[in-house]
């Protein structure tokens, strides 16, 4: 049986601002960069009524809890 090779390709993000500036330019796709939503929520829960962060919202919810 012979050897056979494969190569396998990834992106590795070196330069996140460089990466988001080139998204922002239309010069990458949207879909290489995601919102991290443990930090999103962290920020909201410090923030609360006043989260305010560029294209994002506060959502809540409510428990009722009996005891």
């Amino acid at each position: 049986a012979g050897e056979k090779r494969q190569t396998h390709y990834r992106g590795v993000c070196t330069n996140l601002r460089a990466l988001v500036e080139a998204v922002a330019a239309g010069d990458a796709d949207l879909g290489c960069i995601v919102a991290h939503q443990p930090t999103l929520n962290q920020v909201a829960r410090r923030d609360r009524e006043q989260f305010r962060l560029a294209g994002c919202e506060l959502a809540t919810t409510t428990q009722v809890i009996t005891r």
